[in-house]
This record gives C-alpha cells, sequence and structure tokens, in this order.
C-alpha cells in the first residue's frame, strides 16, 4: 500500500511540475510575441527616394544581339558616379512564362561622356543560352550622384 501511495505521489508531483512548466513556457511566448509585435516597425522613417526620367539622365535601351539582349547607354553623366541597374522581364520555357531578372552595375568613369553596358537576355558562360518569348521587359536603375544623394528611375523596354 505504501508503494502503491508513493507512485502516485510522484505521479501527481510529475504531473504538476510538468503543467507548471507548460504555463510558463506558454506565458513566456505570449509576451515576446507581444514584445517583438510592439517592437517592429510599421513604416519606413526615411523619406522616398527622389526619381529621375529616362531624359534627366539621356538613357536609351536598345536591342542587341539581334533581339538577345538589350543595349542600355547613359549620354548625361556629369554629375553620376556610379549606377546600379535591375531588369526585370518574363520569358517563354517549355510552354510557361518564367520571370527573368539580371542585376548589375554600368561603370562611369570621372571625366565619362557616354556609359553603356550590354545586358544579355538569357545566361552565358562559354557558349550563351538565350531567353525566348521575352516580355514585359522593366529597368530599375539606382543612380547615386558626385554629392551621395541617390536617385531612382524605372521605365519599361520592348525589343
Amino acid at each position: 500500500m505504501e508503494k502503491r501511495n508513493l507512485y502516485i505521489a510522484l505521479g501527481v508531483g510529475a504531473f504538476a511540475i510538468i503543467l507548471v512548466g507548460a504555463i510558463a513556457f506558454f506565458m513566456l511566448r505570449g509576451s515576446t510575441t507581444t514584445t517583438q509585435q510592439t517592437t517592429k516597425p510599421t513604416t519606413l522613417q526615411q523619406g522616398a527616394v527622389p526619381t529621375l526620367t529616362p531624359q534627366d539622365l539621356g538613357l536609351t535601351i536598345s536591342p542587341s544581339r539581334g533581339g538577345k539582349a538589350l543595349t542600355v547607354s547613359v549620354s548625361k553623366l556629369s554629375d553620376v558616379s556610379l549606377i546600379d541597374y535591375e531588369l526585370d522581364y518574363n520569358a517563354q520555357s517549355n510552354g510557361n512564362t518564367v520571370p527573368r531578372g539580371v542585376i548589375g552595375k554600368i561603370e562611369v568613369k570621372s571625366g565619362q561622356a557616354t556609359a553603356q553596358q550590354e545586358i544579355v537576355l538569357g545566361t552565358c558562360s562559354d557558349v550563351c543560352h538565350y531567353d525566348t518569348g521575352v516580355s514585359d521587359i522593366q529597368l530599375t536603375l539606382k543612380v547615386t550622384k558626385v554629392d551621395g544623394t541617390v536617385y531612382s528611375l524605372t521605365t519599361t523596354a520592348s525589343l
């Protein structure tokens, strides 16, 4: 009989410990979530990035390599120190429309009048594999001026 009482007491004690541990776990988990939600910013504190037009940069986009690439030219570089780009487009692959993209930068040297960058629509290593059925081409430029000000420009193109 005494062993039975001991087992019951141990069982009740273990259950109480598990119950207290579970309550503590859920209470701590709930307060951590609340803290994270209250400290998480809901809006950007920085101002919007100023934008440029294609004319502001003397930007032209023209097909090259027989429509398998685009050449991006910028002719107004007097106060530009760096141009980063992101080219997004759709291509056809096995009857499906597939989103594609290319990122890179256009080299700008001091005193340079015009900068150009050819962007291949596909992949190249030893051999180029060009995308087919290219559509919905969108070019986004991040333009950094000599004074450090950053501008954005988004435009579309076609082949």
